[in-house]
């Protein structure tokens, strides 16, 4: 849902700074079970659009309006995904390779109502778990091609994307998937923290154990390894969800 004032506050923001690409504003979340809160990070503002998004998305997929039209052939480009889930991420990341400068409101702008579905599940369908490793492919190809993996803002919050994906597609079982997602983020942001990968690569005999082990034991490992990781290596960094 748009608040009240939204759309005029957000479009006069636009018209006042004629370099900015998209205006935002505070995201409200209503929980299933009653009550609100304001969206994780809400108010921590980052103005370079793609750091913001491969980092946490503050914004909500309605809260956001955007002009495209300072980006040459803006018509012509396909800045949405395919996969079911995940398209507003490439979308943002693809026009954050084109167009970096966004702008905040702050002021309630967007109320999302949460609901328990595949996203929320503690056993996600198979297609949600494997749209992960399609939306970091198209996230990955995005900046390759615009040739900005060579500035560690972008290639370190990719690389923790890829490992958080990796890590969860580990815990369901797809371990060819999540071995490519940890070799993505060891390789364009080779720190030692993602050096844990080595205990998923296919062939070493710890991964073979790690695989074989029934679900719960399987997921128990992975969840240690990843909350070791966040809690050492990126405390600052790591927003996303637990594994």
């Amino acid at each position: 849902l748009l608040l009240p004032g939204k759309i005029l506050a957000h479009v006069e923001a636009l018209q006042a700074d004629p370099e900015a690409v998209m205006v935002y504003g505070v995201a409200l979340e209503e929980l299933p079970g009653g009550g609100r809160q304001e969206r994780k990070l809400a108010r921590s503002y980052v103005p370079d659009l793609l750091e913001a998004t491969l980092q946490w998305r503050r914004w909500s997929t309605n809260g956001a309006l955007w002009r495209y039209s300072g980006i040459p052939g803006w018509r012509e480009r396909a800045w949405w995904g395919t996969s079911r889930v995940g398209q507003d991420v490439v979308h943002d990341v693809r026009v954050g390779c084109q167009a970096r400068k966004i702008l905040f409101v702050d002021a309630p702008a967007t109320l999302v109502r949460i609901v328990t579905n595949d996203h929320t599940s503690h056993s996600p369908k198979p297609a949600m778990v494997l749209a992960r490793y399609q939306v970091l492919q198209d996230v990955r190809e995005a900046i390759g091609e615009a040739n900005l993996f060579h500035d560690p803002r972008y290639a370190l919050r990719f690389a923790e994307r890829c490992l958080h994906a990796g890590m969860f597609l580990a815990r369901w079982g797809h371990w060819a998937d999540a071995v490519e997602l940890l070799r993505w983020a060891r390789h364009h942001y080779p720190y030692r923290g993602l050096q844990v990968e080595a205990l998923l690569m296919a062939g070493s005999t710890r991964a073979l154990r790690v695989a074989s082990l029934p679900e719960r034991y399987r997921t128990g490992v992975i969840k240690r390894l990843f909350n070791l990781h966040k809690s050492i290596h990126s405390a600052n960094l790591h927003v996303y969800r637990g594994i």
